[in-house]
C-alpha cells in the first residue's frame, strides 16, 4: 500500500511531539522526585517531637508512636519550611520562605496564625529561628549575612545581636540554661557561644573548633545543635561536599569528646534532644534513629505507622525516579523514530543530497523583459511554507526549552537542601548566574526571528525601471536603483533589507525570476562588500544588524564580567 507524503510527514511530527512530550515529563518526574525528601525537620515538644518529611509535618510520642499528620495543603505550604519549632504552649512554628514568613499553628484545631516579623519578612535567603521563652523572644539568624537577631515575640522593634561578618552562614541555634546562645557558625568551622556584657553588647564567650581529632577529615561543618541537660552540646556535622556527615558530642569547655557510631549508610541531617535520649533525622534515607545519651547507642525510632508512612514516602520518590529513567528510554526510543519518520518523509532523491541554493546576486547587461505595470516576482512556495512554519516551531522549541530549564533550576534549588557547604553554594551559584545567561542569551531570538522574517517576507517586483517592494502589512514602496546597494544575499536601501534568498542561500523566488527581472536593474546599483555591507548597515542603523551587534556585546559583556566565561571553559 502507498503511504503518502502528507502521512509520513504526520507520523515524523508525531515522533517528534511524543519525544518534546517524554522531555516535559521527565522534567516533571524529576521536580517530584526532588520536592520528596525525608525528614528534613525536627522540633521536640515536653514528650513528643514533630518533624518535617515527604511533604507533610508529622507529629510522634516519645516512643514513635504517630499522633498526627499535616500535609501540606492542610498547613497552606507551597514549599518545605526553613525550620521548625515548637513553642512554649504547644504551638508549631513553621519558619517559611517563598514567601518569608512565621506562623505559629495550633495543630488540634489547625488554625495558623502569621507572626508579624520584619526581620523574618525581609530575608529571601535562609534563615533559622529560635524562641527565647525566658524573654518572649525570637532569635532569628541571617544565613546570607551571617547577622543574629533578637525580634520581640509577635511585634516590636528588632535587635542586632552581632555585626555582620562576626558570624559566617549560620546553620543553627541553641541556648542554653545561662542565656547563652550556641551557634553553629559553619562559614568559621566552629561552634560559638554568644554571651551578654554588662553593657548589653553580645560577644563570643565560647568557641569550639569543629576542625578537631574527634571529626572525620572534612566533617567540619557543624549544621544542627541540641544541648542536652548533662550540659553537653550534640552537633551535627557535614563535609564540604554534603556527601557525609557525623554526630559529635561537645563538652562546653574541652571540645569535641565523642564521635557517634552511626550505620554505614546513615547521612545525619538534624538533631534534637528528646528525654534522656537524642533522635537524629536521616534524609536522605527515610529514616529517624535514637541515641540513647548514656549508653550511646543507636536504633531506629519510630513505630510501624511512622515507619510507613516515612516508606510509603521514598517509594513514591523511587517511582518518580523510575518515570524519569523510563523516559529517558522513551526519548532514544521517539527520536529514533522521529529520525527515521523524516527521512522516510523525504523523497528518495533528496535524502542524501544538499538543497539548491540560489546564485549570488549579480549585475546583467540583459535588459529587463517588456513589462505592462508592475510585475511581482514569484515566489518559492515550499520557502513561504518554510517561512510559516519554522517560527512557529522555534518559537514552541523556546518554551519548551525554557519551561525545562527553569525546571532544570528549581530541581537543582530543591536538591541543594537547606544546609548547603559553602563549595554546593558557590557551584550553585555558578550554576543559576550561568542559566540566567543561557535563558538571556536565548530570550532575544525571537525578537531576531520577527526581524528577520519581515524582511524574509517582503516581496519584489518591478516595472522594467524602479525597483518596487511590498511589505507583509500591504504598504508598497519604490525605488531608483541608483538608490540601492547589494551583496550576494540581499538588496539595501538605508535601514531597509530586501532578501533574494535566505543566510544558508536558500531561493526565496523561483527559479530564474531574480536574474530575469531584478539583475538587469543592479547596473545602475552598487555592489558591496560583507565588509563594506556592515559598515553600511551600522551607518543606518538596520534593526536586524544593530540588535545583533548589542545582543553579542551584553552577553559577552555579562559573561565577562561576571567570569561565567570561565564556566563554559570547562
Amino acid at each position: 500500500m502507498q503511504v503518502s507524503h502528507t502521512a509520513k510527514t504526520a507520523l515524523a511530527l508525531l515522533f517528534m511531539l511524543l519525544f518534546i512530550s517524554a522531555l516535559g515529563i521527565y522534567g516533571w518526574a524529576s521536580g517530584k522526585a526532588a520536592a520528596i525528601v525525608g525528614p528534613s525537620h525536627l522540633a521536640a515538644a515536653a514528650d513528643s517531637l514533630y518533624t518535617y518529611s515527604g511533604n507533610e509535618l508529622l507529629h510522634v510520642s516519645q516512643t514513635g508512636a504517630l499522633r498526627g499528620r499535616w500535609p501540606n495543603t492542610a498547613l497552606d505550604l507551597q514549599y518545605a519550611p526553613i525550620d521548625v519549632r515548637v513553642l512554649r504552649d504547644g504551638r508549631v512554628l513553621l519558619a517559611e520562605q517563598n514567601p518569608a514568613r512565621l506562623r505559629a499553628c495550633t495543630t488540634q484545631q489547625l488554625n495558623c496564625e502569621k507572626i508579624g516579623n520584619p526581620i523574618a519578612d525581609k530575608r529571601q535567603d535562609q534563615y533559622k529561628v529560635f524562641h527565647d521563652e525566658s524573654t518572649d523572644t525570637l532569635l532569628i539568624a541571617d544565613f546570607k549575612t551571617g547577622r543574629l537577631w533578637r525580634q520581640p515575640f509577635g511585634s516590636g522593634k528588632p535587635e542586632a545581636l552581632t555585626d555582620k561578618g562576626t558570624l559566617s552562614r549560620i546553620n543553627d541555634l541553641a541556648l542554653d540554661d545561662t542565656g547563652r546562645i550556641w551557634v553553629a557558625d559553619s562559614g568559621h568551622h566552629r561552634i560559638v557561644a554568644l554571651t551578654e556584657d554588662t553593657n548589653g553588647k553580645w560577644r563570643i564567650d565560647r568557641s569550639l573548633d569543629a576542625k578537631n581529632s574527634v571529626a572525620r577529615p572534612g566533617n567540619d561543618w557543624p549544621m544542627m545543635l541540641a544541648l542536652t541537660d548533662d550540659g553537653k552540646l550534640w552537633a551535627v556535622q557535614s563535609n564540604g561536599t554534603g556527601q557525609s556527615a557525623d554526630v559529635l558530642i561537645y563538652d562546653p569547655k574541652r571540645g569535641a569528646i565523642a564521635r557517634i557510631a552511626l550505620p554505614e549508610y546513615a547521612y545525619p541531617t538534624d538533631i534534637v534532644s528528646l528525654g534522656a535520649s537524642l533522635v537524629v533525622s536521616d534524609m536522605d534515607n527515610f529514616r529517624l534513629y535514637r541515641i540513647d545519651a548514656a549508653t550511646r547507642t543507636v536504633a531506629d525510632f519510630g513505630g510501624s505507622d511512622l515507619s510507613e508512612i516515612l516508606r510509603a514516602a521514598q517509594q513514591n520518590r523511587q517511582a518518580y525516579k523510575a518515570r524519569m529513567t523510563q523516559m529517558i528510554a522513551a526519548m532514544i526510543v521517539f527520536g529514533v523514530l522521529m529520525i527515521g519518520a523524516a527521512i522516510w518523509a523525504t523523497p528518495a532523491e533528496k535524502r542524501w543530497t544538499r538543497p539548491n541554493f540560489a546564485a549570488p546576486l549579480a549585475a546583467t547587461a540583459t535588459a529587463a523583459p517588456d513589462i505592462k505595470g508592475i510585475y511581482w516576482l514569484k515566489r518559492n512556495r515550499n520557502m513561504d511554507r518554510l517561512l510559516t512554519w519554522a517560527p512557529v516551531v522555534l518559537y514552541g522549541m523556546l518554551i519548551v526549552l525554557g519551561v525545562l530549564m527553569f525546571n532544570l533550576f528549581a530541581t537543582v534549588d530543591t536538591t541543594l537542601g537547606e544546609h548547603p557547604s559553602t563549595k554546593d553554594l558557590t557551584t550553585f551559584t555558578e550554576f543559576k548566574h550561568s542559566m540566567l545567561l543561557i535563558m538571556g542569551f536565548f530570550a532575544g531570538i525571537p525578537i531576531l526571528i520577527h526581524l528577520g522574517m519581515q524582511n524574509m517576507k517582503r516581496q519584489l517586483g518591478t516595472d522594467g525601471r524602479r525597483l518596487y517592494v511590498r511589505s507583509p502589512n500591504g504598504r508598497e514602496l519604490s525605488f531608483a536603483p541608483e538608490q540601492l546597494v547589494y551583496g550576494n544575499r540581499h538588496i539595501q536601501y538605508q535601514d531597509l533589507i530586501f532578501p533574494t534568498q535566505t543566510n544558508k542561500g536558500q531561493p526565496l523566488y523561483v527559479a530564474g525570476e531574480v536574474e530575469t527581472y531584478i539583475a538587469p536593474l543592479l547596473q545602475q546599483a552598487k555592489k558591496l562588500s560583507a565588509l563594506e555591507l556592515l559598515k553600511y548597515q551600522c551607518k543606518y542603523m538596520e534593526p536586524v544588524t544593530m540588535f545583533t551587534l548589542v545582543y553579542i556585546a551584553i552577553t559577552f559583556g555579562v559573561a565577562f564580567t561576571t567570569g561565567l566565561w570561565r564556566n563554559f571553559l570547562h
